[in-house]
């Protein structure tokens, strides 16, 4: 069972509609890795998605952030437990050298 399988299977019980859900999810999944993407071995990527559940009062919009946020709050990253300045100049870095060895 893939992830997004067991994602359906906790809002299986939701009357949300089915794209509620299904984006629901994705903003998990975004918010999860924040800004930790990397497009191969050569930049970094920083998605930036923006999830809006529009529709009529009512329908479920808050019955799947809800899932969503229990979520995020159970698995929050300890920032205690790294050097974010660290890993910041490794990234500036590993940006100008980047950028040096193109210009060349």
């Amino acid at each position: 069972m893939d992830n997004f399988a067991k994602w359906q299977e906790i809002t299986s019980g939701l009357c949300s509609p089915e794209s509620y859900i299904r984006w629901g999810f994705y903003y998990l999944i975004g918010a999860s890795l924040q800004r930790r993407v990397w497009l191969g071995n050569s930049r970094p990527l920083y998605p930036n998605t923006y999830v809006v559940l529009v529709g009529e009062p009512g329908i479920g919009k808050g019955l799947v952030i809800g899932p969503v946020n229990e979520f995020l709050r159970e698995h929050q990253l300890r920032t205690d437990s790294f050097n974010s300045a660290a890993v910041t100049s490794a990234t500036d870095l590993d940006a100008a050298k980047l950028l040096a060895e193109r210009d060349v």
